[in-house]
């Protein structure tokens, strides 16, 4: 089995990890966010500009921002994982003395029942629908 190009990222200590990718990403935001409150005191103090400076700025900064908001999605979104590769075990969950976990326990098996039912539907529709380019109904 070939080795995988991020492998040192399973391997690495979250600290090491955490100092390596996340301090200049803060540090990135930390300028950009000094950048802005600088640039908002020194329109303030133009005396041909003042209060409608500051208004522009204020409008036209979050456009500028939509950078980070894209920087930000590429980084959420780069582990997706399809329904049959997520995993199937139950994460940690919180206990306390005022739930009922029987009842609980039904919700999730009907809720399991009915995506079941539901998926089964879509299943014999889909080859209808594949066959004739028409929804069977």
């Amino acid at each position: 089995m070939e080795a995988k190009a991020n492998d040192f990222l399973e391997k690495q200590p979250i600290g090491e990890l955490m100092r390596r990718y996340a301090v200049p990403c803060v540090i990135s935001l930390l300028v950009a966010a000094l950048y802005n409150i600088v640039d908002q005191l020194f329109i303030a103090n133009a005396s041909y500009l003042g209060s409608h400076g500051n208004a522009a700025n204020t409008v036209v900064f979050p456009l500028t921002d939509k950078a980070l908001l894209v920087r930000r999605l590429s980084i959420s979104a780069n582990r997706l994982l399809t329904e049959a590769a997520a995993p199937k075990e139950p994460g940690l969950e919180h206990l306390d003395l005022f739930t009922d976990y029987a009842a609980q326990e039904k919700q999730k098996e009907a809720d399991r029942a009915a995506l079941e039912r539901e998926r089964k539907k879509q299943e014999a529709v889909l080859p209808s629908r594949k066959s004739t380019g028409k929804m069977p109904f």
